[in-house]
C-alpha cells in the first residue's frame, strides 16, 4: 500500500515534506515550499466600526479592514450610505454629508472563499456647522522689494473656512492661499490696500481693510556730493552738505580725524558752523545705513585767521570846497571783517559828515579852513590818516553890466 502525507503550506522558506511507504519502508523526499501557495480563506472583519456620527458639509473618512485570502474586496450589502458618501472596493467609506438624519447599513467583505457581513451600522448626519470668525487677521504692515514675506491668517468655524482676497489687490509678487497662507516676495515698492474673506458653508466673514506698505529693496550708500570748500575763516560761517544715494536713506558720520573747532556734522549730512581757530584740519565722512557704509577719501579744510588790520587804500579827499555846492568823497581801507571810518582828530567842514562806509559827503555852509584826520577800524586793530585840509570858500559873485539897472528902469 501506498500512503501519501502533505504537510505543506509551511512558512515561505522553509521545505515541503512528502512521505509515503512503498511496502519496503519509508522513503522521503525534499521540496521547496515556493512552489506552494496558501490555501483561500474566508474574509473575516478586522476594523469594521466607523465613526457614528458626522457633521453636514464637514469631509469624513473610515477604512473598513478584513483578512482573507485571496484579499476580499469591499460592498454595501443592505441599506443606504448617508447622501454624499461612497464606498471604495478596497474599504474606504468617505465623502462630505449633505444631508442631515441617520442612514443604517451593512458592509460586505467577499473574496472566493466566502463572504462575511458587517452591520446593521448607522451614522448620524447633523447640522453643526459654525460660520467664520477671524483669529488671526493683523499681517505685518510693511514689506521690503526683494524680501521674502508670509503671514497665516486664521478663522475658527465648522466646516473649516477657505481664505480669498474679498477686495482691494496685493502687493506685487504676493498670493493668498485657500489656506489663509500670504506669501510671497514683494517685488515693486509702493502700498497696497485689500481685505480679506473667510467662508464656509455656514457663512463668511471680511476683514477690516489692511494696508502693506512694500519699501524698496535696499542699497547700499554711495556719496554723490563730497567734496566741501577746503578753506574756511575764523568768524566767519561755514555750510556744505555732503549727499549719499542708498537705500534706506544714509546717515553721517565723521569716520576718522577732526573737524574744524566750532563746525559741526548731522546726521543729515550738513556740515556746519562757524570756526573758532586757524590751522589745517583733515577727516573722513562715513554714510551708513541697513545694506553697508561707504566713507570718503580724505578731506582737508584750512582755516585762516580773520585778524587782518586795516590799511587805506583810497585816502586823497579833495582840498577845496564852495560853499553851497555838493561835495563827496569815499575813504576805502583793507582789512578782515571789513573796517568802519570814523574822524580821529580835528573838524570838518560844517555841512559835511563822514559815516562808518567812508563816504565823506554833504554841501559846506561857510568859508574856511578845517583839518582833519580819518581812523579806519575792525577787531583787528585800526589805522590813522595822515592831516587832511579842506578849505571852503564863498560862492562866486554874479557879475553885471554898468547901467543895466537904469536901462531896464528907463
Amino acid at each position: 500500500n501506498l500512503s501519501y502525507t502533505d504537510t505543506a503550506p509551511l512558512p515561505a522558506g522553509m521545505a515541503g515534506v512528502e512521505s509515503w511507504d512503498d511496502g519496503a519502508g519509508w522513503a522521503i523526499d525534499h521540496f521547496s515550499a515556493g512552489n506552494l501557495s496558501a490555501a483561500p480563506s474566508a474574509p473575516v472583519f478586522t476594523a469594521d466600526s466607523p465613526p457614528a456620527t458626522a457633521s453636514l458639509g464637514v469631509p469624513y473618512t473610515y477604512t473598513f479592514a478584513a483578512s482573507g485570502n485571496p484579499s476580499p474586496s469591499f460592498a454595501v450589502a443592505s441599506g443606504s450610505l448617508p447622501a454624499g458618501f461612497s464606498l471604495s472596493a478596497a474599504g474606504v467609506l468617505s465623502g462630505t454629508p449633505t444631508v442631515t438624519g441617520t442612514a443604517t447599513f451593512s458592509v460586505s467583505a467577499a473574496n472566493s472563499a466566502g463572504t462575511t457581513t458587517a452591520g446593521p451600522l448607522s451614522i448620524t448626519v447633523s447640522n453643526t456647522t459654525v460660520p467664520p470668525t477671524f483669529t488671526a487677521d493683523t499681517p505685518p504692515t510693511s514689506a521690503t522689494a526683494g524680501t521674502a514675506y508670509s503671514y497665516t491668517f486664521a478663522a475658527s468655524g465648522t466646516p473649516a473656512p477657505t481664505f480669498s482676497v474679498a477686495s482691494g489687490s496685493l502687493p506685487a509678487g504676493l498670493s493668498l492661499s485657500a489656506a489663509g497662507v500670504l506669501s510671497g516676495t514683494p517685488s515693486t515698492a509702493g502700498s497696497s490696500t485689500f481685505t480679506v474673506r473667510a467662508s464656509n458653508s455656514a457663512g463668511s466673514v471680511t476683514s477690516p481693510n489692511i494696508t502693506v506698505t512694500v519699501a524698496a529693496a535696499a542699497t547700499p550708500p554711495r556719496f554723490t556730493a563730497a567734496s566741501p570748500p577746503s578753506s574756511g575763516v575764523v568768524g566767519t560761517p561755514y555750510s556744505y552738505t555732503f549727499t549719499a544715494s542708498g537705500t534706506p536713506a544714509p546717515t553721517f558720520s565723521v569716520f576718522s580725524g577732526s573737524l574744524p573747532a566750532g563746525l559741526s556734522l548731522s546726521s543729515g549730512g550738513v556740515l556746519a558752523g562757524t570756526p573758532q581757530a586757524a590751522g589745517t584740519f583733515a577727516f573722513r565722512v562715513r554714510a551708513s545705513n541697513s545694506a553697508g557704509n561707504a566713507t570718503t577719501g580724505s578731506l582737508s579744510i584750512l582755516v585762516t585767521s580773520d585778524q587782518v588790520p586795516p590799511a587805506f587804500t583810497s585816502a586823497s579827499p579833495p582840498g577845496s570846497a564852495t560853499v553851497g555846492a555838493p561835495y563827496s568823497y569815499t575813504f576805502a581801507a583793507s582789512g578782515t571783517p571789513p573796517p568802519t571810518f570814523s574822524i580821529a582828530s580835528g573838524a570838518l567842514p560844517p555841512g559835511l559828515t563822514l559815516d562808518p562806509t567812508g563816504v565823506l559827503s554833504g554841501t559846506p555852509t561857510g568859508t574856511g579852513s578845517y583839518s582833519y584826520r580819518v581812523q579806519a577800524s575792525n577787531s583787528a586793530g585800526s589805522v590813522t590818516s595822515g592831516t587832511f585840509s579842506i578849505s571852503v570858500f564863498p560862492a562866486p559873485a554874479i557879475a553885471m553890466a554898468a547901467g543895466s539897472i537904469f536901462a531896464a528902469a528907463g
